[in-house]
């Protein structure tokens, strides 16, 4: 074995382990996966950096993750470009991906086949099924869209609000609030 091999294998068994003496709450700043327990950092570890791999997960994420799925337990900041992105907290940045999934708020950017906030949101979803379960402040772009309450613009389709406060515009807008509740073309209630 020559002296680069060595070398080289040397700083990927060094970082096949966490830092010594890093509690939990320490961020890494890079993470690679396959998936969940074959990582560099176990999932409990915070990322503050990049993260790369097939499936992964951690706690929270801070900076650019990519890969097939990402997964984060917490919290995540940043950019995602992913087939399947899911964040338990809130995430605040931009998701690029098949999917969405965000349980806690969002507030950012969203662009996806299917785009699912159970949490306040602020931003734009765009995609081709845009549901903000409680309530979005901002803009929704697709095929169908969703609020539990809109304060902005949902242009699509078909449209639907619980509570509307801006405006609806397309195939078959749904108000439950507005003085005609179901109205083609455009929809409004202030």
């Amino acid at each position: 074995m020559n002296k680069t091999t060595a070398i080289i294998s040397s700083l990927i068994f060094l970082l096949s382990f966490p830092f010594a003496g890093r509690g939990e709450e320490d961020p890494v700043p890079v993470q690679l996966s396959l998936v969940p327990g074959v990582q560099l950092f176990e999932s409990t570890r915070s990322v503050s950096g990049i993260r790369l791999g097939l499936v992964g997960m951690n706690r929270d994420l801070s900076g650019l993750d990519a890969g097939i799925i990402a997964w984060t337990k917490w919290d995540k900041q940043g950019v995602s470009l992913a087939l399947v992105d899911v964040v338990e907290g809130s995430c605040a940045g931009a998701g690029l991906a098949a999917a969405n999934v965000d349980l806690g708020g969002f507030s950012g950017f969203g662009c996806a086949v299917l785009n699912l906030t159970c949490g306040p949101t602020d931003g734009v979803q765009v995609g081709t099924l845009n549901i903000a379960s409680d309530s979005i402040s901002g803009f929704q772009a697709g095929l169908v869209n969703y609020a539990g309450t809109l304060r902005g613009l949902q242009v699509g389709l078909i449209n639907a609000a619980g509570e509307l406060c801006g405006v609806q515009v397309g195939f078959l807008n749904v108000a439950s609030n507005a003085v005609v509740p179901v109205l083609p073309v455009i929809n409004a209630a202030f």
